[in-house]
């Protein structure tokens, strides 16, 4: 059984952990990864071969590519930053 996801003004970092800022931008990424979930797609990244790029795409509910993204537009998608 998976433990209950806590509101990001209830986590604390541990000393030595890492800091409150990046707590909420965790959390911040997580929204918005449940956001794509609940409208039906999910970000897949593939790891890349020696020197190539990794690969991140936008996948519908039928598991077919929507989207190819480049690292810029993932990290944006992820802090929840309009993209042109």
């Amino acid at each position: 059984m998976s433990s209950p996801i806590l509101p990001v003004q209830d986590l604390e970092a541990a000393p030595g952990g890492p800091p409150q800022e990046l707590l909420e931008e965790i959390a911040a990424a997580d929204a918005v990864a449940v956001q794509l979930r609940d409208s039906g797609y999910q970000l897949r990244f593939f790891p890349s071969a020696c020197g190539q790029r990794t690969r991140i795409e936008i996948h519908d509910g039928a598991g077919e590519i929507v989207s190819t993204l480049s690292a810029a537009q993932a990290v944006a998608m992820a802090a929840a930053v309009p993209t042109e």
